[in-house]
């Protein structure tokens, strides 16, 4: 049995169900543009998420639409298209970063963000911020390519932090500390005053500091109860527990419609494959 052969299914990530043509046919390139459109929704808005101006976002999805088409006949059916097209949009915003990073014109997304969540000053004004669109994405500027793709597929797209690590070739450890500590950095991006260290009691410390494993159910039922308990009876932390929520609900909106951008449709169609019928 040849190469050919064993791609007999359907790309996984595309609802159509037809067996996969041969590779090298137009039938197969035909399909193959289908399914990049029907990806075009998600990746334009993981790709918003992870850059920091629209006018970058346009860079990055058509430089993935070229490369997915141009390698179209290396995607193995065995993982989803949806997946393999994110992996292309994360390496290449990595290496446009570090490039930015040599000529001193990307910000490193650390410094006088850096610092515990229990220094916020205007919780509640944050909480209120993450509801404007445009206020999150000049926040997410602030954060490393790093910090950013985790929210996006983490707090964004419901992926779990053994996918993202399997993408972004991180442990699941190191993805967890990654996306607490993007969570803080872009709460405090969005705060509005200076960070004063303030005298929390232990039990706030305690309760902030596991806020972010409680959000995601990764603590046991005992853990999760003290810091229900502690939530009722705090003035200062459901504010800023509050925020954390809205992280997920911020990035969790969907910018564009469910209806592909024409654009995209007339991006594929130069790939130099059949322009897809709408």
């Amino acid at each position: 049995m040849d190469g050919r052969e064993r791609r007999s299914g359907p790309i996984r990530g595309s609802s159509r169900e037809q067996p996969s043509p041969d590779l090298d046919s137009a039938a197969y390139d035909e399909r193959f543009a289908r399914d990049l459109i029907d990806q075009g929704t998600t990746l334009r808005r993981f790709a918003a998420a992870i850059t920091r101006s629209p006018a970058d976002t346009d860079d990055l999805v058509q430089d993935v639409l070229e490369r997915a088409w141009r390698n179209r006949r290396t995607f193995r059916s065995e993982s989803a298209l949806s997946t393999w097209l994110y992996r292309i949009a994360i390496n290449r915003a990595r290496d446009v970063a570090a490039r930015a990073e040599n000529q001193r014109t990307e910000p490193s997304g650390t410094g006088d963000i850096d610092g515990p969540i229990s220094d916020l000053e205007h919780p509640e004004t944050v909480a209120q911020a993450l509801s404007d669109r445009s206020t999150v994405r000049a926040a997410l500027a602030t954060l490393t390519v790093e910090d950013r793709m985790v929210l996006a597929l983490h707090d964004g797209e419901g992926w779990t932090a053994t996918q993202i690590g399997a993408v972004g070739a991180l442990t699941t450890a190191a993805v967890y500390k990654r996306i607490h500590r993007a969570r803080v950095k872009l709460l405090r991006a969005l705060d509005n005053g200076p960070a004063h260290p303030r005298n929390d009691s232990q039990a706030c410390r305690r309760t902030l500091a596991a806020a972010s494993d409680y959000l995601d159910g990764r603590l046991d039922v005992d853990a999760s109860a003290r810091i229900d308990t502690h939530l009722r009876q705090c003035r200062r932390c459901p504010p800023i527990a509050q925020a954390l929520i809205g992280i997920k609900t911020a990035l969790g909106l969907r910018p564009w419609t469910s209806a592909v951008p024409e654009q995209f449709v007339c991006d594929v169609a130069h790939l130099g494959g059949p322009r897809p019928p709408r």
